[in-house]
């Protein structure tokens, strides 16, 4: 067995862009993860994300997110998208073609105790907009 040490880098863009990139934008809670059964393809894994505050997109009580398919031998890289049961905060989301939701990179989930000022800037910048 050998072991390498391997690092890269990726850019996050401003939050302000990332909204102008996203379908959807919440605040919620993740209350449930589990496997959705589509006719005629494999299983799904999904997380229902509670809505508390819709900042931008159309409103839903909940969404199902659409978790990633897991890497092949069990391996996990920094840029894996990790989603948990409990876990709160602001949500930048792209509607797929099926209608779920994705997150396709970790940058697009703010922890609860992060997300304040960025909630306000977002209130701002639609405010300064209309």
């Amino acid at each position: 067995m050998v072991s390498y040490t391997v690092e890269a880098d990726w850019i996050q863009p401003p939050y302000e862009d990332l909204a102008g990139q996203s379908d959807l934008v919440i605040f919620g809670k993740c209350i449930e993860q589990k496997q959705l059964y589509i006719a005629g393809g494999k299983p799904v894994d999904v997380a229902i994300v509670r809505v508390e505050s819709l900042l931008q997109g159309e409103y839903q009580r909940e969404i199902v997110l659409k978790l990633p398919d897991p890497r092949p031998g069990g391996m996990v890289s920094s840029a894996d998208v990790v989603i948990e049961t409990g876990q709160e905060g602001l949500w930048y989301l792209q509607k797929t073609d099926g209608g779920m939701y994705i997150m396709a990179q970790p940058y697009r989930f703010l922890d609860v105790k992060y997300a304040e000022p960025h909630i306000r800037a977002l209130i701002t910048q639609h405010s300064v907009e209309k």
